[in-house]
Parts: structure tokens; sequence; C-alpha cells
């Protein structure tokens, strides 16, 4: 039975339990997503299909899934941070070199 349960507070993602290799994965991300939850564990499933997909699509979708998990959970990209950290600082686009 597909069962992902919410992750407890880890200090490393390796202290997560997740089998990302199944082929149930993406539907408990999107359970995750759904419920609101900042990870989930795979600890308690018993519905375990190994999957090792070699085309390019299915692993761009669970990149995708993957990031929107990490954002909803307050993990943003670096660029992302960086983005809104510079937003309010007026850009120079002056030929003037000022050293």
């Amino acid at each position: 039975m597909l069962n992902p349960v919410p992750a407890q507070t880890a200090n490393r993602p390796s202290e997560v339990e997740r089998r990302v290799l199944c082929s149930r994965y993406s539907e408990c991300l999107e359970i995750c997503l759904s419920k609101g939850w900042q990870g989930f564990s795979c600890s308690e499933c018993q519905d375990f299909e190994f999957e090792c997909p070699d085309d390019a699509a299915h692993w761009a979708q669970q990149s995708k899934n993957s990031g929107w998990l990490l954002i909803k959970a307050g993990y943003l990209p670096r660029w992302i941070v960086d983005r809104a950290r510079n937003r309010n600082v007026p850009e120079d686009f002056s030929c003037d070199s000022k050293k």
C-alpha cells in the first residue's frame, strides 16, 4: 500500500528514508505537496516497485517535482535568494568607471 509519511525534522537529507528509484515516487511527492508536508519518508511504505528509467523526460519531471518540494520546504535556489537580496539595489548602467 502506498503510504508516505511526514518526515521528521532531520539535519541531513540522508537521515530520511526515501526510495527514489520507485515507480510510485512521483505519486508520493504529489501527496506530500498536496498535504503541505515539509518532507516525507518511505519508511512505512509496502508498495515499492523498483524502476530505473533511462529516458530524460522521466528524470526531468522528477527534478521539477523535487524542486517544488524543496521550495515548499523553504530551501530556495541560490540564484533566487541572490536576486531577491539584490532586488532593491539600483543597477549602475553608467559608462563611468569609478575605481
